[in-house]
């Protein structure tokens, strides 16, 4: 686990120990902007997806901007609770809550906040509800409805009498219909694109499908959208999406959002010059993980991040060229999958202008309970 040595508001960024997460704070704000203005003046909102960042001064940043929905995204209860903590009032968690032990905690969150769960499962919604009327809670629940053979969820013919048996248990309160959109696998934006308008449609489907069985749909909530979250976000009938990687960008979704500017990177040093066309930095798969690919080098198309370790990197030059850097040096990376990057560090540094201007802690780190 890393334990970074803390440098304060004020410090040179080039002053930091490393590897440091650092967020170009000019860079997230124009992202932010960017993406909610196109929220603004339509039906649906946008809710972050505080997942990929887990930290809940992201969150308050992302929720004061115009467009944005009442409340976070949350994959587990345990970062619904560190979100909570940090006063955020309106939590979605986008995985089903399964077990005795996580269906109390979600019973004493919903105490303090405005709580929305999700299921696909009447077993579970039968346990959910005997513990929330036990508790003295109502919940709001979405019906989980598959759009993705990789994702989770119910056949969409399968989705209205889920619906009526969350609307009749005691407890419970039928808020509407949630999917997930596939992941990145297409490399052609067009495809995704196409791929997810499908995947839109197949909710809305199961959005009309509930109501003709008589029950008011509030919220048709779809997510994984940084990529094209215009697909969603303009389609009649939907009222929420979900996307958490637009504030802060990373190398799988780059190519797809070239609107959008790096933000979060991970500052690292030369330690090593094994050969004239190779060095060696301090920032290994624990720094920023590498289970999405490898880094991204900024700043100098000539560099390519090679290979890794646990606590080292390679950096290599594209076209077997001495490279001109030094013991000591710093580099930037972009990391391939923002969400795992914030998972392996403690703080991020918010920096302006060369400066850090905050320490952020990224709470909700190893909360995947």
């Amino acid at each position: 686990m890393e334990r970074p040595i803390l440098k304060p508001p004020g410090s040179p960024v080039e002053e930091l120990d490393t590897p440091a997460l650092v967020i170009d704070l000019d860079a997230m704000e124009r992202n932010v902007e960017r993406v909610h203005s196109f929220f603004r003046n339509r039906a649906a909102k946008l809710r972050p997806a505080a997942h990929s960042h887990k930290t809940p001064a992201i969150a308050h940043r992302q929720l004061a901007v115009e467009g944005a929905a009442s409340g976070v995204a949350a994959v587990s209860l345990g970062e619904a609770e560190a979100f909570a903590q940090a006063g955020v009032g309106d939590i979605l968690v986008t995985t089903q809550i399964v077990g005795a032990s996580k269906v109390a905690r979600a019973c004493a969150l919903a105490r303090s906040i405005a709580l929305t769960l999700v299921a696909d499962d009447l077993d579970s919604v039968r346990a959910l509800s005997a513990a929330a009327s036990g508790a003295g809670v109502a919940i709001d629940v979405l019906v989980d409805a598959q759009t993705h053979p990789d994702r989770a969820g119910l056949r969409l013919g399968d989705a209205p009498a889920l619906a009526r048996a969350v609307d009749a248990a005691s407890g419970l309160r039928f808020a509407g219909v949630f999917t997930a959109g596939g992941p990145l696998s297409e490399r052609d934006t067009a495809a995704l694109r196409a791929r997810d308008a499908q995947a839109v449609g197949a909710l809305l489907e199961a959005r009309r499908a509930i109501e003709a069985a008589g029950l008011t749909v509030r919220v048709a909530s779809y997510g994984n959208s940084t990529h094209d979250y215009d697909v969603p976000g303009s389609a009649e009938g939907i009222t929420e999406v979900r996307s958490g990687a637009y504030p802060l960008l990373d190398a799988a979704h780059a190519p797809h959002c070239p609107h959008l500017e790096p933000a979060a990177m991970v500052l690292a040093t030369v330690n090593g010059r094994p050969e004239p066309g190779r060095a060696v930095t301090d920032c290994g798969q624990k720094a920023i993980g590498r289970d999405a690919g490898q880094p991204v080098v900024l700043g100098d198309g000539g560099l390519v991040a090679a290979a890794n370790s646990a606590e080292h990197g390679l950096i290599d030059s594209a076209d077997g060229a001495e490279l001109e850097l030094a013991a000591g040096d710093h580099v930037w990376l972009l990391p391939p999958d923002v969400s795992t990057a914030f998972s392996l560090h403690d703080v991020a540094y918010a920096a302006r202008g060369g400066v850090v201007e905050a320490v952020w802690r990224v709470e909700a780190r190893g909360a995947f309970a």
